[in-house]
């Protein structure tokens, strides 16, 4: 999605990509607590509400 279509707190994505990043290949990160993940998944469900509701503005879906 281009930068500016939607609002600023949207932009999880580089969020959820850091982490999910730091846990696949940084050997000395430290694990997710369960309050973390639940922020990240949150996060992206925010996200999709929100994706959804732009979809529906521009009449990409009904």
């Amino acid at each position: 999605m281009k930068p500016g279509v939607l609002e600023p707190e949207y932009a999880i994505y580089s969020r959820a990509r850091r982490a999910r990043e730091e846990q696949d290949y940084d050997l000395e990160a430290a694990p997710l607590t369960a309050e973390e993940a639940n922020i990240i998944v949150a996060d992206a469900e925010r996200f999709l509400v929100r994706l959804e509701r732009h979809l529906r503005e521009v009449g990409a879906i009904r």
